[in-house]
């Protein structure tokens, strides 16, 4: 059984118990295997499980006490794991509506324009790109090759499959595509000139007070 003096008790790094505080006048014979046999005014710091030696205990400070939340956190931290994010039930994903609207997109120069019927999100840019190009409509009148009548007509071509589809869907057709999708039979169609004015009620002179 090991013995340790009064100067070896000082001189504590070389043992493998440790010993901050050796007062005068304690025993000079002491275990250093059972810890009972220390004297009062001496603090012993244990090994951890596994054999394994405290590093704070070696740099000679005290232990600090093992919090269990803490050390839950530490170890989703050591594993990139984020705990609030993983235990928040409040959370829940939302569905984002979005309006599709069937409009036109211009193209061509000045004073002769030439318009992509276009499928596209209400607030996308309108030179932004679209989610399908319907077709294609040209607004400046010209003759037509297969008519022998001279008639000026305006040149629409459109995808009749996949408009019926879009508006099958919910896509909004602004008013302009209205029109070009009535042409085709697609949608009815509808009257866009100016609204009436509503007649209000006419206020007869006996019913007026004067104050």
């Amino acid at each position: 059984m090991p013995v340790l003096t009064k100067e070896s008790l000082v001189d504590g790094k070389k043992q493998e118990g440790r010993w901050d505080e050796v007062v005068a006048g304690t025993e000079t014979n002491v275990d250093v295997t059972d810890p009972s046999s220390l004297p009062l005014t001496a603090t012993c710091y244990g090994q951890q499980q596994g054999g394994q030696a405290d590093k704070s205990s070696a740099r000679g400070n005290p232990a600090p006490a093992q919090v269990p939340h803490l050390e839950a956190a530490q170890t989703h931290h050591r594993h990139g794991r984020n705990t609030a994010c993983l235990h928040d039930k409040t959370r829940q994903p939302t569905a984002a509506t979005m309006v599709v609207k069937i409009r036109l997109a211009r193209f061509g120069r000045r004073n002769s324009p030439f318009y992509n019927i276009v499928v596209a999100h209400a607030r996308m840019a309108r030179n932004a790109r679209p989610l399908e190009v319907l077709g294609t409509y040209d607004p400046v009148p010209k003759p037509d090759p297969y008519d022998t009548s001279g008639a000026l007509h305006k040149d629409i071509k459109l995808d009749t499959q996949r408009a019926r589809y879009w508006v099958g869907v919910g896509a909004q057709p602004t008013d302009t595509a209205w029109r070009l999708l009535s042409m085709v039979g697609i949608l009815p169609k509808k009257d866009f000139g100016p609204k009436d004015n509503a007649k209000k009620g006419e206020v007869k002179a006996g019913e007026v007070r004067i104050r």
